[in-house]
Order: structure tokens, then C-alpha cells, then sequence
């Protein structure tokens, strides 16, 4: 009788215990479905992610490649530009060296001082100098002018380049926050600190 009893109760233990994971089971059954729709939902996030994530990544490499490219080309202005503007002050310096030359010799008598083969006299040389001088001059300020043309243009271009880097990244930002909403949410509250 005992042993029936206990038989008894065990089996009303075990039914009671199958009742038990049949309703839990009944009851996670939509959350299952809900959760393997997510899963699938997921993946499919999941991999566009990364296909941006990719195309991002090499519009990042070749815009810092450019970057560096430009930030090369700048450098190299900016030192060619130094050279020339110590070249003009240089030849500007001679010019007016080679002023004070001219004057000295047109106080001089053109007629008595001849010098070299050609019967040439200091004022003709001097004139033949001065002229070369300002020649040079004139050459040395257009370039000086085209370099510095091409120097704000190459600056130009370069903000543009770090302007598109700071949207690329702000944009990235955002895909990330709308992949993660509760990431997004710890960015702001981090934001507002």
C-alpha cells in the first residue's frame, strides 16, 4: 500500500511536472518563432553591415591616400614658394646693386671709358646688365605668381578632402547608431557629458 502510495504520488509529481513544461513550452513557443525571425532578421543586417562597413573602408584608404598625395604636393609648394621668394629678394637686392652701378657710370664719360673688344663703354654694359637683371626679375615674379596661385588652390582642395573625411565619418556615426539603438543611446548620454 505504501509503495502504491508513494507510486501514486510520484506519478501525480511527474504529471503534474509535464503539465508544468508543457505549458512553459506552449508559452515560449511564439518567443522561439519571434526569436528565430530576429536571428534571420539579424544576419541579413549583419551582412549589409559589412558590405558598407568594406566600401567604406576602402573610400577611407583612398581618400587618405589622397590626402597624403596632396598634403605632399602642398609641402612641396610651399617650399618651392620659400625658394622663390628668396631668389626675388636675392635678385631684387642685385637689382639694386646693379642701380647704384649705373648710376655711377652714367656720371662717367661714356666716351672715355671703353673697355673690352668691342669698344664698349661702361654705360652700354651697365644697360646690357640691368636689363638681363630686370629680365630675370620679371621671369622670377611670374613664377612666384604661379606658384602661389597653385599653393591656394592645392589648399583648397586639401579642406575640401578633410571636409569629406569629417562627413564620411559623421555618416558612419550614424549607420552605426541606427545599427545599435541602445549603443546609440549610450553615444548621446556620452555626448552629453
Amino acid at each position: 500500500q505504501q509503495k502504491a502510495a508513494s507510486l501514486e504520488q510520484i506519478s501525480a509529481t511527474v504529471a503534474r511536472i509535464n503539465e508544468t513544461i508543457k505549458e512553459k513550452k506552449n508559452k515560449l513557443a511564439p518567443l522561439i518563432k519571434e526569436l528565430r525571425n530576429v536571428r534571420a532578421e539579424f544576419s541579413t543586417l549583419e551582412a549589409e553591415h559589412a558590405e558598407k562597413k568594406a566600401l567604406y573602408e576602402q573610400a577611407a584608404l583612398g581618400l587618405d591616400a589622397e590626402r597624403d598625395k596632396l598634403a605632399t604636393e602642398v609641402a612641396a609648394y610651399q617650399e618651392e614658394c620659400r625658394r622663390e621668394e628668396s631668389r626675388f629678394h636675392y635678385l631684387h637686392a642685385m637689382s639694386a646693386s646693379t642701380s647704384v652701378l649705373l648710376d655711377r657710370a652714367k656720371r662717367e664719360d661714356a666716351g672715355r671709358n671703353r673697355i673690352g673688344d668691342a669698344a664698349q663703354s661702361y654705360r652700354e654694359l651697365y644697360q646690357s646688365r640691368i636689363q638681363q637683371q630686370e629680365n630675370l626679375s620679371k621671369t622670377l615674379r611670374e613664377r612666384q605668381k604661379a606658384v602661389k596661385e597653385g599653393y591656394e588652390a592645392g589648399l583648397g582642395q586639401a579642406r575640401m578632402f578633410r571636409d569629406l573625411r569629417s562627413i564620411l565619418q559623421c555618416k558612419l556615426r550614424v549607420l552605426r547608431a541606427d545599427a545599435d539603438p541602445d549603443a546609440a543611446g549610450a553615444g548621446a548620454a556620452g555626448a552629453g557629458d
